[in-house]
């Protein structure tokens, strides 16, 4: 049986905010969900702004024991937050201090944007090597990719 929550989760269809919605769901909470409209820049519109003033998602709200309400945002401090108020049982956590927790920590807070960047430069420079031209789509430019891929690993069919 669901633990009952104040929590409502302000998400879109984005990585950061399936993380959020898999630790409720593996911590057994209710929640709510209000999903941004992204495409139509709800994340900009004051009333969000109160909950996140960054205007990124995800985030959430919630009540504390002594009523106050409160917000969280960015995915890892989030993350953190849930596992402090809510995972006494170390369903998705590690003892606070322990070698395991920090290890978690360190994943948890690593800097994506870094790794997307270089995935990217890379990426982009083997496209532009292949020379596909962009008026056929990504299709047949990803296609390009594998077929030098396994070329190069051997693996010509």
């Amino acid at each position: 049986m669901a633990t009952k929550t104040d929590i409502t989760l302000y998400t879109g269809q984005t990585p950061n905010g399936i993380k959020i919605s898999i630790a409720l769901e593996e911590l057994g909470l209710q929640y709510e969900v209000y999903t941004i409209k992204m495409m139509e820049n709800e994340q900009k519109q004051p009333w969000f702004l109160d909950i996140n003033p960054n205007g990124r998602l995800p985030a959430i709200t919630d009540t504390l024991p002594n009523g106050d309400k409160i917000r969280v945002f960015e995915s890892g401090a989030i993350l953190e937050y849930l596992v402090e108020r809510y995972d006494k049982d170390h369903k998705i956590s590690y003892p606070r201090g322990s070698a395991e927790c920090w290890e978690v920590t360190s994943w948890v807070f690593a800097p994506s944007l870094p790794v997307t960047s270089h995935f990217l430069r890379f990426f982009l420079a083997t496209l532009l090597a292949l020379k596909v031209p962009c008026d056929k789509g990504p299709e047949r430019a990803l296609t390009a990719v594998l077929r030098d891929e396994c070329r190069c690993s051997g693996q010509d069919s």
